[in-house]
């Protein structure tokens, strides 16, 4: 079915050339895939006696990595450091987002909003779970930033549609708190995308600056 579905898409918005080339490879590898092996020491061909962990092409098939990067990352960091780099791209990121002081304070927040969380997870399935998984941090430096365990869907909520959080990269929250200038200040952002930082300054603002 996989191999079925990624042809379809390939005839799509490739053409019949380009959809029975990925059929062939695909077809390929299927049948030969008991004889092809990804272990720790990385793929083993048929045959093929050698490891291939230290193989940057290797390495960008296992962790779904450019190349270019890969050598760019065992240049300055060597093997090891760029295995648990590639892993660590490659993990499900935490949901962060910003409450909005503008229209309550992060404590009244917290309280109702860890209510609804606790509420939410209830129905999920938790075998197999390690105990904390799920989860809901405060930043201790940052009290309007939080941290949501992955797999909590916040963007239908009534939290989001009523403008009291924002989700938001913490890179960005913590450039715009480190900056935090005074209300009444003219605020000239030379790197605005949609907005989260622009209205995060007029949030520590009170509404006061010119952005």
């Amino acid at each position: 079915a996989a191999v079925n579905e990624t042809v379809q898409q390939s005839k799509k918005y490739g053409g019949i050339r380009s959809s029975s080339f990925v059929n062939g490879v695909l077809r390929t590898v299927d049948r030969n895939r008991s004889s092809i092996t990804l272990g720790e020491d990385g793929i083993r061909y048929p045959g093929e006696k050698k490891s291939r962990a230290k193989d940057p092409h290797n390495l960008g098939i296992r962790y779904s990595h450019p190349e270019w990067m890969i050598h760019r990352y065992l240049d300055q960091f060597g093997v090891e450091q760029t295995k648990k780099i590639l892993e660590g791209n490659n993990r499900v990121a935490p949901t962060i987002f910003r409450i909005n002081t503008l229209k309550c304070s992060p404590k009244d927040f917290l309280d109702r909003f860890q209510q609804w969380f606790d509420r939410k997870i209830q129905g999920k399935d938790r075998r197999g779970k390690k105990e904390g998984q799920y989860r809901v941090i405060q930043f201790p430096q940052i009290p309007e930033a939080v941290l949501v365990s992955p797999g909590i869907p916040l963007s239908g909520t009534d939290f989001v549609q009523k403008g009291e959080i924002y989700i938001q990269d913490l890179s960005t929250i913590i450039g715009v708190t480190l900056v935090q200038p005074k209300p009444g200040t003219d605020v000239l952002d030379l790197c605005a995308g949609r907005g989260g930082k622009s209205t995060l300054f007029a949030q520590f603002g009170k509404d006061q600056h010119r952005i």
